[in-house]
């Protein structure tokens, strides 16, 4: 080694190896009392002190407003017209970051590949509403709930009327054609669907999106045999030869792969000769292996894990989309919907249906045209009751 190079020991996500079982990181406290070399550890969290007492701790703090700029403007140096509104994209992420009700669903990755995604798609150096809708629902997707206030925020920041037309709009665009666009493009983040008992995966194969030819399908479970070593070796050579063929991966209760596929998932890649490769770990061994540029990886998790149990970091590293059975009704469907859930609740409700149609019979009966019998009454009582409601719904759509 020369004066001009050292040598540096970069330990990325470091953390994440305190948290096994088996310590690996102990062998760390001998090294690093005389270190031969540089050594940098990187972790999302404090390691524990018998390692923090032996090396220098820096704690990074959450990016100012200041420091979201910064950043942008190194990812659209070539772009003046957004370098225009990177103040007010930056103020809008950071207002967003600090107001989500799901703590660390959205992160620094999703600003940046925000912008990234407006650097790439601006068009005669003009802003448009429809593609910082699209930018915007594909980047900062997963709440549903919270869309509208996100849009408002960013669209009233930047300087654009967040009008009920373009709500409206963005409103009725399908999940299923942000999934297309994400599949679509090959500067995206790979995509994570959040569904209910794992309905996303047929809805992908009926719409056509994905084809049985191209798609691999690996699912994960909690039984032993799913998470012995064998089992992990076989699912990621399989991983491996997708990423050569450029063939889709599915990745279904996989949580156990999630570790050794990283750099993948980061994006890390490492180009030669035209070839881009990418470095897959498992245990202590490595290796750089090609992936192909239509190579896509899509996780479908359940809506309750997406938001109460998968770490935050994880999250980040995708696209987000919600995708359910739900979203492939029409408006008639959804009329029908209703009407059914209307009829269930009635069906499961009987004493306050009851109670309507006896009030109704009762002021039926005290006006001076009725002339029926206690009896009779109570009889078209029991009949009405026995009408099938599921029928007359059906009839009416």
């Amino acid at each position: 080694i020369n004066a001009e190079y050292g040598v540096v020991v970069l330990l990325d996500e470091v953390g994440l190896a305190e948290q096994s079982p088996h310590l690996p990181l102990k062998v760390l406290h001998k090294l690093l009392e005389r270190p031969e070399v540089a050594v940098v550890g990187l972790s999302n969290w404090c390691l524990d002190l018998a390692k923090m007492n032996r090396a220098i701790h820096l704690t990074r703090p959450e990016p100012s407003v200041d420091d979201l700029k910064t950043t942008a403007m190194g990812i659209v140096s070539s772009s003046k017209h957004l370098e225009a509104s990177l103040q007010a994209l930056a103020e809008s992420y950071y207002f967003v970051y600090k107001n989500q009700k799901k703590k660390d669903f959205f992160g620094l990755r999703d600003f940046y590949q925000l912008i990234k995604y407006l650097h790439r798609h601006l068009v005669g150096n003009q802003l448009t509403s429809k593609l910082m809708t699209t930018a915007i629902i594909r980047n900062f997707g997963g709440l549903p709930s919270e869309m509208p206030n996100i849009m408002r925020e960013f669209f009233s920041r930047v300087g654009m009327e967040y009008s009920s037309e373009i709500a409206d709009e963005a409103s009725k665009i399908p999940v299923i054609e942000m999934i297309k666009s994400n599949l679509g493009d090959k500067n995206a983040r790979h995509i994570m669907l959040l569904t209910t008992n794992d309905a996303a995966l047929q809805i992908l194969f009926d719409q056509r999106i994905l084809s049985h030819q191209r798609t691999v399908v690996l699912f994960g479970s909690d039984f032993p045999s799913d998470q012995s070593d064998l089992h992990i070796c076989l699912n990621i050579h399989s991983i491996k030869t997708c990423m050569a063929d450029g063939r889709t991966v599915v990745l279904i209760h996989s949580e156990n792969l999630y570790e050794t596929l990283y750099d993948l998932l980061n994006q890390h890649y490492t180009t030669y000769q035209g070839q881009r490769f990418v470095r897959l770990a498992l245990g202590k061994h490595s290796r750089l292996c090609p992936v192909h540029e239509n190579f896509r990886v899509i996780v479908i998790e359940s809506i309750d894990a997406a938001y109460n149990k998968l770490a935050p970091p994880l999250l980040n590293r995708f696209e987000k989309q919600v995708l359910t059975r739900q979203h492939l009704l029409t408006k008639n469907h959804l009329i029908l919907f209703d009407r059914l859930k209307k009829w269930i609740t009635e069906f499961a409700n009987p004493t306050s249906y009851s109670s309507s149609s006896s009030s109704s019979s009762s002021s039926s009966s005290s006006s001076p045209s009725s002339s029926s019998s206690p009896s009779s009454s109570s009889t078209d009582q029991q009949q009405r009751r026995r009408q099938p409601h599921h029928y007359y719904a059906l009839s009416e759509v």
